[in-house]
């Protein structure tokens, strides 16, 4: 009784507020995670549905590829990727991506949009009659190098981050890894990033941002390599992905009683596997956003209003300022908190105003 008294009023508004300043109150704490196959997977976070490098049919002859019921199902809105709200594909290589398999699943999903970079955009061109037909929903993304645009899509977040392919034979493949969040939940999909360049990516600083999941391509993934994982991502959970299947086998043995190479290390054997991943309470939001309008636009960069290049530098340091102002307000409330219980035994603030909310909600409680 003491309790509900002592959140009553005034200080249950403060303490609420600060809940949710805290991004505390924000839906369930799970993700959903379907592995498709390689570096593709559906992820399901509070109703959004999205698909990340899952639609594609070749891999290169080395890696794990859809089954051919699989490649169905994704394209024709069935369950589990009935619904779609969004697709982002990481670069236009075989084995993140295949252009009918795009196009028939944007046909079939028609409220779903697409995330890209302008190489995969083209390759959908070729085909103009569908193009054209989802050309609205199609979301061209093309930061300069070493650089991220931020995007909000519906519910969701997207930091689109350019970053490059290894090998010098891929130099100039556009290749996007994605930040994506909603509802303060964060992952990361590495796509085919290189890890080695690691010293270029400081305007692109995820560790501070409290990423639940990481999805880890084979060179992240590599036990010789954890630490650039953890000095670039810090994710609560690891997903190595990119793997052919005799190396995703012997990859959980090759971190085995090393649990200081990844935090909460995971990879997915079987296809169309799925598992839920506990997201973290606390919460890290980036924010400046660039809205989708699908009446502005061009062939270059078809849907979206003209994105400014955003660090994700800047995201840690609004988040570093949000928690210090969390921590002045709670230095503020908590010393009114004390005397709070003993003012509302007292009885002085039970003033009975003749048609008052107060008193209108009093006299209701007493009727019930």
């Amino acid at each position: 009784m003491i309790l509900q008294q002592w959140l009553s009023g005034r200080a249950k508004l403060v303490f609420i507020f600060i809940l949710i300043n805290s991004r505390i109150l924000s839906g369930n704490d799970s993700i959903s995670v379907t592995y498709i196959a390689n570096c593709g997977f559906l992820i399901e976070i509070d109703g959004q549905k999205i698909i990340v490098d899952g639609l594609f049919k070749l891999g290169h002859n080395h890696y794990p590829t859809p089954d051919t019921s699989t490649q169905k199902l994704l394209v024709s809105n069935k369950y589990p990727f009935d619904n779609i709200n969004l697709i982002l594909v990481s670069h236009a290589h075989e084995d993140h991506f295949d252009s009918e398999m795009v196009m028939n699943c944007m046909m079939n999903n028609p409220s779903a949009r697409l995330l890209c970079p302008a190489q995969v955009i083209d390759s959908l061109k070729k085909n103009r009659n569908v193009y054209n037909n989802i050309r609205s929903r199609i979301i061209g993304c093309n930061p300069d190098i070493y650089t991220s645009m931020y995007f909000q899509i519906g519910n969701t977040g997207v930091h689109a981050c350019r970053l490059p392919h290894p090998g010098e034979k891929y130099r100039e493949t556009q290749n996007l890894a994605f930040l994506i969040s909603v509802n303060g939940k964060a992952v990361f999909h590495t796509g085919d990033t290189d890890p080695f360049q690691l010293e270029k990516y400081s305007g692109i600083r995820l560790s501070e941002l409290k990423i639940d999941i990481a999805f880890l391509n084979e060179d992240f993934a590599k036990a010789e390599n954890a630490h650039f994982a953890g000095e670039f991502i810090s994710a609560t959970h690891n997903i190595a992905m990119h793997l052919p299947d005799p190396a995703a086998i012997s990859w959980l043995d090759s971190i085995k009683d090393k649990p200081y190479l990844f935090s909460n290390p995971y990879i997915f054997l079987n296809k169309m596997e799925k598992k839920v991943f506990n997201a973290s309470q606390e919460k890290a939001v980036t924010e400046q956003a660039v809205y989708v309008d699908s009446n502005t636009g061009d062939d270059n960069n078809p849907g979206t209003k003209e994105a400014p290049v955003f660090s994700i530098n800047k995201a840690a340091e609004i988040i570093r300022n949000r928690y210090l102002w969390i921590i002045c307000m709670l230095s503020l409330v908590l010393p009114v908190m004390k005397w709070v219980p003993k003012y509302l035994n007292t009885g002085s603030h039970k003033t009975h105003i003749p048609g008052s909310v107060n008193s209108a909600f009093s006299d209701s409680r007493q009727n019930s």
